[in-house]
Parts: structure tokens; C-alpha cells; sequence
């Protein structure tokens, strides 16, 4: 009997125990992807800015060239 009891607590630790596991591990996948959203943001921030460096640059180059020709 007391056998038996033993491995009941521990069958309702273990569970308990998963059960928070499962707990962390969703609340990590939502900060995973909160990261991830944050790190994409970056990401399309600094493409972003690049694009327009390169159109300045390309704006720039093309104004150059029309005075040049002139």
C-alpha cells in the first residue's frame, strides 16, 4: 500500500511537473515570436533605409549626369 502510494505522488509530481514545463514552453514560443516580430521590424527598417540611401545615391548620380551634359 505505502509502495503504491509512493508512485501515485510521484505520478501527480511528474504531472505537475509537465504541466509547468508546458506552461514555460508556450510563454517562451510568445516571447520567441515577439522577438522574432521585433527582429523582422529591424530588419525591414534597415532595408529600408539602404533602399533609400540607394535611391538618393542613384537620384544624385542621375541629376550629376543631366548637369554634365549640359
Amino acid at each position: 500500500m505505502q509502495r503504491n502510494l509512493f508512485f501515485t505522488q510521484l505520478y501527480l509530481y511528474l504531472r505537475l511537473l509537465a504541466f509547468i514545463v508546458k506552461l514555460d514552453f508556450v510563454f517562451l514560443i510568445t516571447r520567441i515570436k515577439n522577438i522574432a516580430m521585433i527582429l523582422s521590424a529591424m530588419l525591414l527598417l534597415c532595408w529600408y533605409s539602404f533602399a533609400m540611401k540607394k535611391t538618393k545615391n542613384a537620384e544624385n548620380l542621375s541629376i550629376q549626369s543631366k548637369l554634365n551634359k549640359k
